[in-house]
């Protein structure tokens, strides 16, 4: 689906994020390869629309399991970014990170592991660690700010952080600004999956005209 619009931004280069991989920084005339472009394109529409858009829906479903925090939000949007913030540790979009083999015997948490031993680091599984959150499993905007792992950290912390944070709080600040008396329709469940990637399959709503 991407090529014609390729096609065009070739010959028609504008102000697009695409055009800009394509031009940028290249002699006069030439472009990069559409086979360099593709991977760029599908890390964009996985961490800047599939995971905000996780996100978002994790964050609505642990405010209508605390009808008291949901009216809180609803009446002072500023603590929309606390009631994103938690939503990303209470359920991260990105629950699990790549595998790596250790390159030599090592210890964690009382487990002896060998070198040549494949680990996994759980994002979802970390930010519900009881020694450092009280009652993980619960949604709570008053939780102290305590760091989480949802864009993990350090040289592979995400680089989309700060976008990701913006775009959820926009969203919401939209969304509950046109539709105040939002609410969850208890009549359909809501079910979470996804191992790599996380979020609700459905969020089903209802609210007065």
């Amino acid at each position: 689906m991407v090529d014609p619009l390729i096609d065009h931004w070739i010959t028609h280069p504008d102000d697009s994020a695409i055009s800009h991989w394509l031009h940028d920084g290249m002699p006069p005339g030439r472009t990069r390869d559409r086979e360099y472009i593709y991977p760029t394109v599908y890390v964009y529409l996985l961490g800047a629309m599939q995971e905000p858009g996780h996100g978002i829906a994790s964050t609505l479903v642990g405010l209508f399991g605390e009808p008291e925090q949901m009216e809180r939000v609803v009446d002072d949007p500023a603590l929309i970014p606390r009631a994103v913030s938690e939503g990303m540790r209470w359920t991260s979009p990105i629950w699990s990170a790549t595998a790596r083999i250790s390159t030599r015997p090592v210890t964690v948490a009382g487990v002896d592991l060998p070198a040549g031993t494949p680990v996994i680091l759980s994002y979802g599984s970390a930010n519900h660690d009881d020694d450092r959150y009280a009652a993980p499993t619960r949604f709570d905007i008053d939780r102290p700010p305590l760091p989480h792992l949802a864009f993990g950290a350090g040289n592979h912390a995400c680089a989309g952080i700060y976008y990701a944070n913006h775009v959820m709080r926009i969203a919401l600040e939209e969304l509950l600004e046109a539709i105040p008396n939002l609410e969850r329709d208890t009549s359909s469940d809501v079910e979470f999956w996804g191992w790599g990637f996380r979020g609700p399959t459905t969020l089903h709503t209802v609210w007065e005209v």
